[in-house]
C-alpha cells in the first residue's frame, strides 16, 4: 500500500512540476484595438507578448509573423529612434510594435498577427497564439 502511494504521489508531482506536458501560458496582448497612422502618437499597434515560462524553457525567443505590415522596435525612453524590424522576426523582445506602413502597397482588409515561442537551440516550438485585424474607414481594429 506505501509504495502505491508513493508511485501515485511521485506522478502527481511530476505532473505539477511538469506541468502535463504542456508549456501554455502564451497570449498575445495588444495595448490598443483601435489605430490609425495619421491620428496617433506612437508608430504603430504596442503587441505585448504574455508569457508563463516554464523553467524547462530557460533559453527561448519570440518569433512574430505579420500577414500584413512590419514590425517596429520603437527607443522612445532614450531617443525615439524607431527601429524597422520586417514582418518575419525572431527576437528575444517581447513587445513590438505592428505599423501598416510597410513596402507592400495591396491593401487588405483583414489580416493576422502570428506569434510562436520557440527554443533558441532546436527552434522547437512551445507554444504559439495569433490575433486578427480588420481594416474599417481608415483604422485598424484589433480582435483577439
Amino acid at each position: 500500500m506505501k509504495k502505491i502511494t508513493f508511485i501515485i504521489m511521485t506522478i502527481i508531482l511530476s505532473m505539477v512540476v511538469y506541468g502535463c506536458g504542456q508549456a501554455g501560458g502564451l497570449s498575445l496582448k495588444a495595448e490598443i484595438d483601435k489605430y490609425s497612422p495619421s491620428f496617433s502618437s506612437v508608430p504603430g499597434i504596442p503587441l505585448i507578448a504574455e508569457f508563463e515560462r516554464n523553467l524547462r524553457y530557460k533559453d527561448y525567443k519570440f518569433h512574430w509573423v505579420a500577414e500584413y505590415g512590419t514590425f517596429l522596435k520603437w527607443h522612445n525612453e532614450t531617443n525615439g529612434r524607431i527601429e524597422i524590424l520586417g514582418h518575419d522576426v525572431s527576437t528575444n523582445e517581447h513587445k513590438v510594435y505592428w505599423s501598416p506602413l510597410s513596402k507592400d502597397s495591396r491593401q487588405k482588409s483583414s489580416f493576422s498577427i502570428y506569434l510562436t515561442i520557440e527554443e533558441v537551440d532546436t527552434l522547437k516550438v512551445i507554444d504559439s497564439t495569433s490575433l486578427k485585424i480588420t481594416v474599417q474607414d481608415g483604422y485598424y481594429m484589433v480582435h483577439n
